[in-house]
């Protein structure tokens, strides 16, 4: 995940993030890329959905995005 390769690098080690225009050798290699940022997006969106429910719980109104 995002935030275990945050730790890493704190550690100094540094990473390439690739997306489908730089994979062109192998179709297979696109797909599980596409696959992997639907995955991730929608980890993002169950965790954000999940901190407003926590706040609403709470009664602490919504931020707006900008």
């Amino acid at each position: 995940s995002l935030s275990s390769m945050q730790q890493i690098k704190d550690y100094g080690i540094d990473f390439i993030y690739m997306d489908t225009k730089d994979v062109v050798r192998h179709h297979l290699v696109t797909k599980i890329i596409t696959r992997y940022e639907a995955y991730e997006q929608e980890q993002e969106e169950k965790a954000k959905a999940a901190r407003l429910a926590r706040a609403a719980e709470k009664g602490v109104p919504e931020k707006t995005e900008k």
